[in-house]
């Protein structure tokens, strides 16, 4: 059942994925601090890491059901976020690690809510950047990517909630479905950040 607030009225879908989302939100940007302190002159490689991985999950989970019968403009600014990420040249691991089997997307509504965290994500680059030590060469032309990435993101991002706000309306029944593919996206993004911060953990000097 739809969430409502207000007078009985209908709660816009943009607006429950973000509540939905918020402590998610708050704990990956609290993993992603963690991994900074860990490494700070790794932060736009670790962007790139977590973002492609990331993709290649929903690519795999979502399959013709991203296209299918889902808001074009959230099609599009997915296949674009994914051609500018490409272009930051990190690869994701083949395969991908074996945590992130256990989570699935079941059908296109998941896949709806898995491309807004995605898109979401998007606008959190050009932030997440100023974190990070940017003085070698490869981390410079790392962040131009992904501030790039961002930009264009926040330009859709008014779009993309409309979009996604009239599909809900559409598709009243279908709302649960948004919010849990979302949710599992933000936890695949965590399970992605802890495997990154326990490898940098390990190769962090100790001080006894």
């Amino acid at each position: 059942m739809p969430n409502s607030s207000g007078r009985g009225k209908p709660e816009q879908l943009s607006l429950s994925l973000r509540r939905v989302t918020r402590s998610l939100h708050d704990v990956s940007e609290e993993r992603f601090d963690t991994l900074s302190r860990l490494a700070p002159g790794k932060v736009a490689a670790h962007l790139a890491m977590m973002t492609r991985t990331l993709l290649t999950w929903h690519d795999l989970q979502a399959g013709n059901r991203a296209a299918d019968n889902v808001p074009r403009i959230l099609a599009r600014a997915m296949a674009e976020h994914e051609a500018a990420i490409d272009t930051v040249g990190v690869a994701s691991p083949s395969p991908l690690p074996a945590p992130l089997a256990g989570f699935t997307l079941v059908n296109r509504a998941d896949a709806i809510g898995s491309a807004y965290t995605i898109c979401g994500a998007a606008l959190g680059l050009r932030p997440a950047l100023g974190s990070g030590d940017l003085a070698q060469p490869e981390e410079r032309q790392r962040a131009e990517s992904l501030t790039l990435a961002g930009n264009t993101m926040q330009r859709r991002w008014r779009g993309i909630r409309r979009a996604i706000d009239l599909w809900g309306l559409e598709h009243p029944d279908m709302q649960p479905d948004v919010l849990a593919g979302a949710c599992t996206t933000f936890c695949v993004a965590l399970t992605i950040l802890d495997a990154m911060v326990e490898q940098n953990s390990a190769k962090a000097p100790r001080h006894d």
